[in-house]
């Protein structure tokens, strides 16, 4: 007789699977309109996106879930020490103000405006960054550009915006970039930049600032070498844009490039350097352009006013106008190299203008400056 196998009940461990339970690296709470982000002494992530106006959506890295917030009209956000990075997508909406801070540690900090058809957005922003070698992007969008069109170079602001940011960097090799593809009319841009000490690199992009507009631009540079390049295209009529570059001490490089100034447009460039063997390049005119000699770059009533005093040390300044200026245009050139064995450079294309100004403390002098001295 065979005997029955008896069934026996088999214990297998397991793990049993528990809800997300980490811990966040940054706290989220609103108070009244205020939405405030506090980080920790770690390397925090956050984006920060507007959803429609006064509505945002708060996303964090480590796969925890994201948080919208109601009713925001101001950004408070302290991340700590660290290497953070932050985004703050304002392409739906950026009627916002808020401050930004972060302590010691490489950051990198991210703002994207435009991409609709803004106007009558007001954006009062401002970033300090600690010690370290931070990266600060200020970038603009065209409608076309949003949805995915490269080629497309429509307004990223279309009228009546007030746009405001200033970024305080500390100690460290700094790099700010501030790309705005198109400013519409009447809107009013002020940026202000505070480079610290190191070897800083300053870009701010614009292909067309639009008519009746308004753009202030200072740049405050500690002890280092720093770098300045402005691009700043077609400066559209009766706009308004001044230039403010106080490099201090260190082998400085400041490059100004415009494209055209319309009819009744203004454009001053002032920059002051210290101690150091530095380098002041202005463009007016495109080189590219198929018309060439034969097309006014400053037209009728448009007005220049360059102002360089470049320190001790062996400088160069170079001053270059392609093409020709209206002759109702006017053109007031002031450079001072002084201490040093410094060379000034001056071509003014084909000039119908009116140019006046003074050229003072050069050891050579090139091409036809106005009152040489």
């Amino acid at each position: 007789m065979m005997r029955s196998k008896r069934q026996r009940n088999r214990f297998e461990p397991a793990v049993e699977s528990l809800e997300n339970r980490c811990t966040p690296a940054i706290t989220l709470t609103q108070s009244g309109d205020t939405l405030n982000i506090q980080g920790d002494a770690g390397d925090d992530v956050v984006a920060v996106t507007a959803l429609a106006n006064n509505t945002f959506r708060v996303d964090q890295a480590g796969g925890l879930a994201s948080q919208t917030f109601n009713g925001v009209r101001n950004i408070q956000a302290n991340l700590g020490d660290g290497l953070n990075v932050m985004s703050l997508n304002l392409r739906n909406s950026a009627n916002i103000s808020g401050d930004i801070t972060t302590g010691a540690g490489n950051d990198i900090i991210r703002v994207r405006v435009g991409g609709n058809f803004r106007s009558n957005d007001n954006l009062n922003l401002t970033v300090n960054t600690g010690t370290g070698n931070d990266d600060f992007f200020l970038v603009g969008t065209t409608p076309a550009q949003q949805q995915g069109q490269t080629n497309d170079n429509y307004y990223t602001f279309r009228s009546n915006n007030d746009i405001k940011l200033t970024l305080n960097q500390s100690d460290g090799d700094d790099l700010a970039r501030f790309s705005l593809p198109q400013l519409g009319r009447d809107d009013d841009v002020t940026l202000n930049v505070d480079t610290g000490s190191g070897t800083n690199a300053v870009i701010v992009n614009s292909q067309v600032i639009g008519r009746d507009a308004n753009v202030d631009v200072t740049v405050n540079g500690g002890t280092g070498a720093d770098n300045v390049t402005m691009y700043l295209g077609a400066l559209i009529q009766n706009s308004e844009t001044r230039i403010n570059a106080n490099l201090g001490e260190g082998d400085n490089q400041m490059n100004l490039a415009v494209t055209w100034l319309d009819r009744n447009s203004q454009l001053s460039e002032t920059v002051n350097t210290g101690s150091g063997a530095d380098v002041a390049r202005t463009w007016i005119g495109n080189t590219a352009d198929p018309q060439g000699e034969g097309r006014n770059f400053v037209w009728a009533n448009a007005q220049v006013n360059i102002d360089e005093s470049l320190g001790a040390g062996n400088d160069i300044a170079l001053i270059q106008f392609v093409g020709r200026n209206d002759k109702n245009a006017n053109v007031t050139t002031n450079v001072d190299g002084g201490d040093g064995t410094d060379i000034a450079a001056f071509f003014y294309g084909t000039n119908r203008g009116n140019i006046r100004g003074r050229i003072r403390n050069f050891e050579d002098i090139r091409g036809a400056g106005p009152g040489r001295r």
